[in-house]
C-alpha cells in the first residue's frame, strides 16, 4: 500500500487572518494552530501559521485474495463477537461468545463495517480439517 500526504496552501490573506478557536476551547493558544478551522474552508484545517492546509479525508483499503488451502476446496467463515448471555457461569458479566457464519457467495458477504463485533474472516478448507 502506498500513500499521498495531501496538503494545499493558503491564500496569503487566510493565513494572515486570526483563527478561530477549536471546539472546547475559548481561543487558541498562542502559537497552536493545530487542528484550527480556517474561515471559507469547512473540509480541512491549518497546519501551522505560514498557511499549510491539511484537507480532511478518509482512507479505504480494499484487498482482493486469492486463496488456496488445501486447494481449491475453500470457503469463507465470518467470524464476529458479542457479549454472552447473562448466566450463573459468568458472574461478573465479562463474558464474550463468537459466532461463525459460511458465507456462500459474494452477495450474502456484503454489509456495513461494525468494528463493535470484531468482525473478522477465515478462509478454510471445506473439506479438510487440522
Amino acid at each position: 500500500l502506498t500513500g499521498i500526504l495531501s496538503l494545499g496552501a493558503l491564500s496569503a490573506a487566510e493565513a494572515a487572518s486570526p483563527l478561530p478557536p477549536r471546539p472546547g476551547r475559548c481561543a487558541p493558544a498562542a502559537g497552536d494552530v493545530s487542528a484550527s478551522r480556517v474561515p471559507g474552508r469547512p473540509y480541512g484545517q491549518a497546519m501551522n501559521r505560514e498557511g499549510l492546509y491539511a484537507p480532511d479525508h478518509q482512507h479505504f483499503f480494499v484487498a482482493r485474495l486469492d486463496m488456496a488451502v488445501d486447494g481449491i476446496a475453500n470457503r469463507v467463515v465470518e467470524v464476529e463477537s458479542a457479549r454472552a448471555p447473562a448466566h450463573t457461569e459468568d458472574r461478573n458479566g465479562g463474558a464474550f461468545v463468537r459466532s461463525r457464519r459460511v458465507l456462500s457467495s459474494e452477495m450474502e458477504a456484503r454489509r456495513e463495517a461494525a468494528p463493535s463485533v470484531g468482525r473478522h474472516w477465515l478462509v478454510e478448507s471445506a473439506g479438510a480439517s487440522d
